[in-house]
């Protein structure tokens, strides 16, 4: 990319595309990049861009490539398989950590229970997180529609 190219970037025009397609308004854009509304109403606008940071928490939280927010360019490589995996990941975190609030038994043994203890392995080495792993990866792979580059990530429940 050429340097007049660089200087003539219009993120405003996918940041706008990115809050039609997730029915999302200036506020909740700008909370997903960790800005102010103002900030994010001056990016929509066109005088000013957003940083790295905000650029990389917009990314991660609509599960989209940087190269496309910012260049208009679609990735297909492991990049942006990455960022969707890990987006499908943390989602199931944010479940499962919601799941040991909500059940007696897991959040005694979550606060109390160590890693080496029979316990912790019973419920969150062979239970909890292998359901969890799947779900995850069973959202990524409806999210990316099941295509892989390489080998896909296969979880498998511990024998042990």
């Amino acid at each position: 990319m050429t340097t007049a190219q660089l200087s003539q970037l219009d993120l405003s025009k996918r940041l706008r595309q990115l809050m039609l397609h997730h029915d999302l308004t200036v506020a909740q854009l700008a909370r997903l990049g960790g800005v102010s509304k103002s900030a994010m109403e001056k990016y929509l606008s066109g005088p000013s861009s957003p940083r790295a940071v905000t650029l990389a928490n917009i990314c991660t939280a609509l599960a989209v490539s940087p190269s496309w927010l910012m260049f208009g360019e679609t990735e297909t490589d492991e990049v942006a398989e990455a960022v969707a995996f890990t987006t499908s990941v943390f989602d199931e975190m944010i479940e499962l950590l919601t799941e040991i609030r909500s059940d007696p038994e897991l959040l005694e043994a979550f606060q109390t229970a160590r890693p080496t203890d029979e316990k912790w392995n019973r419920l969150f080495k062979r239970d909890v997180t292998y359901r969890h792993a799947k779900r995850a990866l069973a959202a990524f792979r409806d999210e990316r529609e099941g295509v892989f580059v390489g080998a896909p990530i296969e979880f498998k429940r511990d024998q042990s």
